[in-house]
């Protein structure tokens, strides 16, 4: 499937990094080019009608996400944070009337939001917590009915996010292994009989997860060529993919 995405987005792709290229030279990003372009092309086939993001930060998954949903003509995007620091960031050519920042405590908040904007894809990048593993598993996906719905949970394999203060950490657990909420996230799927589509791209020490992205890549490179990109294809590529309700 990534080489029939890549080369149906190939063009769109290149459009993409040279509008991140600038972005990312006055502000944080925080995914290499493999996670990049995977995040534009799973929303560019999903189109979906309604997208949360949960803690958007600076805003450059905002910026990945809303290009998706501007080149599918349709589309909009929801995103929740303790702080506003992404508002002043996307263009106005982006925002349009595809997005709304709401600023406040997600877990407060969401509810509210079910009832008139319920998502038909969702984007986590919030606390890599235990607490918020355990909230989305056993509230937050619950709560969001029976319908399709594609997710992607960001930083699990991400050896830099466990914020359980875990004594030793990087002595005691290995790079590829996921944080406290992606492991509360990854024992929740495995007994979860709808669900489908898992895959990460992270370089986990596993054999299959290594052929997978040394797969990929070559895809990539084929079609996009070497060099190509805003930040390189040798980053962590932690986002957990999954889709609840198959």
């Amino acid at each position: 499937r990534f080489r029939e995405l890549y080369a149906l987005y190939a063009g769109e792709l290149t459009d993409l990094h040279g509008l991140m290229r600038g972005w990312c030279a006055k502000r944080q990003c925080l995914s290499d080019d493999l996670e990049i372009e995977a995040t534009y092309m799973r929303v560019r086939a999903f189109k979906p009608h309604m997208l949360w993001e949960v803690s958007p930060h600076q805003g450059f998954t905002t910026m990945v996400l809303l290009s998706a949903l501007k080149k599918n003509g349709f589309g909009r995007l929801i995103s929740f944070d303790l702080m506003d620091k992404c508002r002043d960031g996307i263009p106005a050519t982006l925002a349009e009337d595809r997005w709304t920042f709401v600023e406040g405590d997600f877990k407060a908040m969401y509810p509210k939001h079910l009832n008139t904007s319920r998502p038909d894809y969702l984007f986590l990048d919030s606390f890599h917590s235990y607490e918020f593993g355990r909230f989305y598993t056993t509230e937050l996906f619950p709560a969001m009915g029976g319908g399709h719905l594609p997710v992607s949970l960001h930083d699990v394999y991400n050896p830099g996010f466990w914020n359980d203060k875990v004594t030793g950490r990087s002595s005691a657990y290995p790079d590829w292994m996921p944080n406290e909420e992606g492991l509360v996230v990854i024992d929740w799927l495995k007994d979860q009989p709808h669900v489908c589509g898992v895959y990460t791209l992270a370089k986990s020490r596993t054999d299959e997860q290594v052929k997978l992205h040394t797969d990929i890549r070559a895809i990539r490179e084929g079609i996009l060529g070497a060099g190509t990109g805003i930040r390189g294809v040798d980053g962590l590529d932690p986002t957990l993919y999954f889709e609840l309700n198959c």
